[in-house]
């Protein structure tokens, strides 16, 4: 169904890299999720400058947050493998790259960088912020995210001071956002027909299967 509002994207070098920006930020998530989860210990490893060995009991508390975490970022996978699925149908390549990290992006709810750091306190308080959904009620389970953000934020200001974080900002004035970004592409897709540029965007679209 074509939308009622005027599209962001009005061509398919827009949507190129619409679609680059979103491979590149589930790329990043992905990462750092990864990172934090093989950053756990494991049964039977000695101790550390960080932690002392793990009994079972806390190996299987451990286990379980581990699994969690990696549950998350294979969605971000997935949200990688569909970008690049996109991709694929509209006749670009595959997009894998990524900043070095660690990168701040312009786009909500992204306010703290992505950097690659241990399980702790300050990796769960990042991933809450990055995770957060668009509109926080008091029935939701747990601490509101924006309250997280706005305490964590002075432990990265020193690093952002330093400059030795890349910013990479936002494609669109009117997208401020990874929500707008993703509904700037949908509007895009939805509104193939109706926007001259987009025509015959799809490759073989016009081929009988």
């Amino acid at each position: 169904m074509a939308t009622t509002t005027q599209p962001v994207i009005v061509n398919k070098a827009q949507l190129i890299g619409a679609l680059d920006e979103a491979a590149e930020i589930e790329h990043g998530l992905m990462c750092q999720y990864l990172f934090a989860a093989f950053s756990m210990k494991k049964a039977g490893e000695p101790d550390s400058p960080f932690a002392a060995s793990l009994t079972p009991a806390q190996y299987e508390i451990t286990r379980r947050w581990q699994a969690t975490i990696l549950k998350v970022a294979r969605q971000e996978m997935e949200h990688l493998a569909l970008v690049n699925n996109l991709r694929i149908g509209i006749g670009a390549p595959p997009y894998f790259w990524r900043p070095n990290f660690p990168v701040k992006y312009e786009y909500d709810p992204f306010t703290l960088p992505f950097m690659l750091e241990r399980f702790d306190f300050a990796s769960i308080e990042r991933f809450i912020v990055f995770e957060q959904p668009d509109e926080y009620s008091p029935d939701d389970c747990g601490p509101d995210p924006r309250i997280i953000a706005l305490q964590s934020a002075p432990r990265y200001n020193g690093l952002l001071a330093s400059g030795g974080v890349a910013v990479r900002p936002a494609s669109y004035p009117t997208i401020d956002s990874i929500q707008g970004l993703y509904d700037a592409i949908q509007d895009a897709v939805n509104n193939v027909h109706d926007i001259p540029a987009l025509e015959n965007l799809f490759v073989f679209e016009n081929q009988s299967e």
